[in-house]
């Protein structure tokens, strides 16, 4: 089908440290939309899937600045409900302006990956001082109410809570655990 569209097909590997961190990221950004989005009716995900996929694919990372599509392609979105009508940029569309228009953004993407890269260090440091500041070590006693993960007690769905409580702690077993 992708070579009946003349769509290039990439991989990536989940073994590639970076990747499979990126991609556990992605995911678990997915799901809280999706948890967000459902609330009760959990067995309604097929339905919202794609509109909480369209709505991460078109947001803007916080830490680049840019969309994912635009760093790979240095293309601009489109909104779906913008496609049949005739707005100005569709009108004002000519082959042979955008193929050279086209090869100035090509020309351009690497500028403007570079420039999401530094802004992604930035931000990582920021968000580094600024976690590391809230950070306060926190010790409980044997008798202090404490929350406990859901999945000891029972077999659960990535859609429903992970910690149940409130637990008394009944003896401490190491730094962190009750």
């Amino acid at each position: 089908m992708c070579k009946e569209l003349k769509i290039r097909q990439y991989y990536t590997f989940a073994a590639t440290p970076q990747s499979n961190g990126q991609t556990e990221v992605n995911n678990r950004t997915i799901l809280q939309n999706l948890k967000t989005k459902l609330k009760e009716a959990k067995g309604n995900w097929v339905e919202e899937l794609s509109g909480v996929l369209w709505a991460y694919r078109t947001t803007p990372r916080r830490s680049t600045g840019e969309f994912s599509f635009n760093l790979v392609y240095r293309i601009e979105k489109i909104v779906l409900v913008k496609i049949g009508e005739e707005t100005l940029r569709v009108q004002q569309y000519e082959s042979t302006n955008n193929n050279i228009e086209r090869r100035i953004d090509l020309d351009l993407l690497e500028k403007l990956r570079n420039n999401a890269n530094a802004r992604t260090k930035a931000y990582k440091t920021m968000m580094a001082k600024a976690y590391n500041l809230k950070v306060r070590r926190r010790g409980f006693q044997v008798g202090d109410l404490v929350l406990r993960r859901a999945e000891a007690t029972r077999n659960q769905g990535k859609l429903d809570a992970k910690w149940e409580g409130s637990c008394q702690g009944i003896e401490v077993v190491g730094n962190g655990t009750y």
